[in-house]
C-alpha cells in the first residue's frame, strides 16, 4: 500500500495544486498536519504518478476512439487504420501541447535572432522560427508527442 492511499484510507483527501499539494485542515488535528507536512516529497511523487497514469489512460482512450471510428468506417486496412488512429492521437496531443514564443526571445528552436524569423501557428500559440529550423523542431515536438504516449 502506497503511501497515498494510507493518507486516503484515513478519511484524508490531498490533491495536487500548484507544483504541490492541498488538503481540507478543517477536521484534521496538529499532528496530522505536520505529518502530512513531513512526507510532503513522497506524497508529491505518489500525486504526480497517479496524474500520469491518468493522463495516459486519456490519451489511450483518445487513439482507441480514433481507431474504433476507423474500423467502423471500414475504409481502411486494419494495419492502416491502427498507424492512422496513431498519427491522429499524435496530432491531438501536439494540438493539446502547443509551444508557444516571442519573437523578441530569437528563434524557439535555435535562439538565434538573426535572420528573418517566421510565426507559425494560430494566435495565441505562435512559435517563432527561423525557416530552416522548423523541420528540427517539428520533428522533436514529434518525438516529445510520441514519448508521452507510449
Amino acid at each position: 500500500m502506497t503511501l497515498l492511499q494510507k493518507v486516503r484510507d484515513s478519511g484524508i483527501t490531498v490533491w495536487p495544486e500548484d507544483g504541490t499539494f492541498a488538503f481540507d485542515e478543517t477536521d484534521l488535528c496538529k499532528s496530522q498536519i505536520d505529518w502530512l507536512l513531513s512526507h510532503r516529497q513522497q506524497l508529491l511523487t505518489e500525486l504526480h504518478d497517479e496524474c500520469e497514469l491518468s493522463a495516459a489512460s486519456r490519451w489511450k482512450t483518445v487513439f482507441e476512439e480514433h481507431l474504433n471510428i476507423l474500423k467502423r468506417d471500414g475504409q481502411e486496412p486494419p494495419q492502416q487504420a491502427n498507424e492512422l488512429a496513431w498519427d491522429r492521437t499524435v496530432t491531438e496531443w501536439l494540438n493539446a501541447h502547443p509551444d508557444s514564443s516571442s519573437p523578441l526571445a530569437g528563434c524557439a528552436n535555435c535562439g538565434g535572432r538573426d535572420g528573418v524569423i517566421l510565426p507559425y501557428g494560430i494566435e495565441p500559440n505562435v512559435t517563432w522560427l527561423h525557416d530552416k529550423c522548423w523541420s528540427s523542431w517539428s520533428t522533436e515536438r514529434e518525438r516529445r508527442a510520441v514519448k508521452a504516449l507510449k
